[in-house]
């Protein structure tokens, strides 16, 4: 991420971190154990109720979607380029999903509420029946690809009631 607005971000943020944390930001790839996976995504998952929190108590409705990504999306690659980005090492992603989506699912069940709060996983199924490439590359959606995403949170958004009234 050097270099990019994300990697300036993470880099600022770093300060905050305790000083064994022994993370770096770098341009390798760097495999993660399931237990830092594992704390990668309660981090997440805890941010999403911290704010599911702040946003009721200043009566703010609040989505929170889990997006699908390559290799963990339930989708056969489509042509020639998907099949090639398919190729990559996925592990490490299917493993912090499959921890999130459960997590996910506990969250759901402890703060969605009608009129307020949406918390939806749409990462296995947006592109159902859908026969043409939606991957920028492995993380990234084209055009096609996001506009099937959005028409799901457009519809899971009117199921959880936070479009009525505008």
């Amino acid at each position: 991420f050097k270099g990019t607005g994300f990697g300036q971000v993470l880099v600022a943020s770093s300060k905050f971190l305790p000083k064994n944390a022994n993370l770096s930001i770098s341009n390798t790839k760097q495999n993660l154990n399931l237990s830092e996976i594992n704390f990668a995504a309660k981090k997440h998952i805890l941010n999403m109720k911290n704010a599911a929190s702040i946003a009721e108590n200043l009566n703010i409705k609040f989505a929170f979607f889990l997006q699908p990504l390559m290799g963990v999306d339930n989708r056969e690659p489509y042509g020639e380029i998907e099949e090639e980005l398919s190729k990559g090492d996925f592990s490490q992603r299917v493993a912090y999903y499959k921890i999130a989506r459960k997590m996910i699912n506990e969250f759901k069940n402890q703060k969605e509420k009608k009129g307020s709060t949406c918390i939806r996983d749409i990462s296995n199924d947006p592109f159902y029946g859908y026969k043409n490439r939606v991957y920028e590359d492995n993380g990234h959606l084209l055009g096609a690809g996001n506009n099937l995403v959005s028409k799901r949170i457009i519809s899971e958004l009117v199921s959880c009631k936070l479009l009525d009234g505008l």
